[in-house]
């Protein structure tokens, strides 16, 4: 009986640790992918959250308090507005490595009520990520 348990806590705790990373887009300039984990996306038809990755096929540098870091992909916890079609990140991570993978560059998180939200440009990268999110049927599991 213990063992039934443990089995079970077991599955249930992967599966909510379980993404499904679905490419949204690629820029032809510089070959870097852009991915939403549909497994994280939440919300009301109005607001909505989920994870978006920058996959980078060559390293970027960017100025983070003052110092420069040169990352291969970020994450970020990205906030739509639907109805607005404007967006935030709550939360961001640097990473050394393609996928998400390698070392921590640099971490932040951010209270909502501080979020800076601006509206996202027509046939952008940042349309494509907010129209996906806003329209993914979770329970179709496609986007719609």
């Amino acid at each position: 009986m213990k063992l039934a348990i443990f089995i079970f806590v077991s599955l249930k705790a992967t599966s909510l640790m379980a993404s499904d990373w679905n490419q949204v887009g690629k820029t032809n300039e510089n070959g870097t992918s852009f991915y939403v984990d549909t497994e994280s996306i939440n919300g009301d038809d109005s607001l909505k959250k989920a994870w978006v990755l920058e996959d980078r096929t060559t390293s970027k540098s960017v100025k983070v308090n003052g110092k420069t870091i040169k990352y291969m992909s970020y994450k970020s916890l990205r906030v739509v507005y639907c109805d607005k079609n404007i967006s935030s990140h709550q939360r961001g991570i640097f990473y050394s490595k393609r996928n998400g993978h390698g070392l921590d560059l640099h971490s932040y998180s951010e209270h909502f009520d501080d979020l800076e939200f601006s509206e996202a440009a027509p046939s952008t990268m940042a349309e494509a990520l907010n129209e996906f999110i806003c329209f993914f049927d979770k329970k179709l599991k496609k986007y719609t």
